[in-house]
């Protein structure tokens, strides 16, 4: 039995919206892993093997506060209780066009709104003494060309913002950083649904099946399930 763990996280809404499209990924991710997981049970029962990656690994789900000083302490509690294999942790991009894998995370809080506890920090380091900056540690290139390939818009961003977005990037990095724990860990960004965009033609905005389908394939990626060729195997 396989008891490889992925942690992924999902924020709720904040801004305004009614809905955050990363937690209706998070709901699609389960329901499908459930039925798959059902299917291969039944599928063992007549004598057939059952392959599919949902049961490859245990998929952990968590939805987090948008509130700068929750999600740190929440973030650090999960990754202590659940030990998980690999982190990706989920974040609302509006006004993105694509499914962007963030390259790095600064220890650095400038918030344009106040989170949903009210609190707005401005130019406020997210730890004191911490280190200015981590990178991610995600596939993040072959996960861009995976999704690509899959025929969904994909692409590096080079930044998390200032938001609560970077704040649990970085928390995430710097906690597994302090325990010495070599994991594949970083944040990607989903853009909008169509649905938040119905009065804002000139937003762009993604359906959640193709949002769905892309996670799923950085979650294959990430736990080795799927691997992009490299220029060095067409020679």
């Amino acid at each position: 039995m396989n008891n490889r763990r992925l942690l992924i996280t999902a924020f709720e809404p904040f801004g305004g919206e009614t809905v955050n499209p990363t937690m209706l990924v998070l709901n699609e991710l389960k329901e499908q892993q459930s039925a798959r997981k059902h299917s291969s049970c039944k599928a063992q029962g007549t004598g057939s093997a059952a392959e599919t990656s949902d049961l490859a690994y245990e998929l952990i789900t968590a939805v987090l506060p948008v509130a700068f000083k929750w999600v740190s302490a929440q973030i650090r509690e999960l990754l202590r209780t659940e030990q998980p294999d690999a982190v990706i942790c989920l974040g609302q991009a509006g006004g993105r066009a694509a499914v962007t894998p963030e390259r790095i995370a600064v220890n650095l809080a400038d918030a344009r709104i106040a989170d949903n506890a009210g609190f707005m920090p401005e130019d406020t380091p997210l730890r004191e003494e911490g280190p200015a900056a981590y990178f991610s540690t995600l596939p993040i290139k072959q996960i861009v060309q995976a999704i690509s390939d899959a025929g969904i818009r994909a692409s590096v961003s080079n930044s998390a913002g200032l938001y609560v977005c970077n704040c649990l990037m970085y928390h995430t990095l710097d906690f597994l950083a302090q325990e010495r724990r070599s994991i594949p860990a970083g944040f990607i960004h989903v853009p909008y649904l169509p649905e938040q965009t119905a009065n804002r033609p000139e937003v762009p905005c993604m359906e959640l099946t193709d949002m769905t389908k892309a996670i799923r394939i950085a979650a294959d990626i990430t736990m080795g399930l799927e691997r992009v060729q490299s220029p060095a195997d067409t020679r």
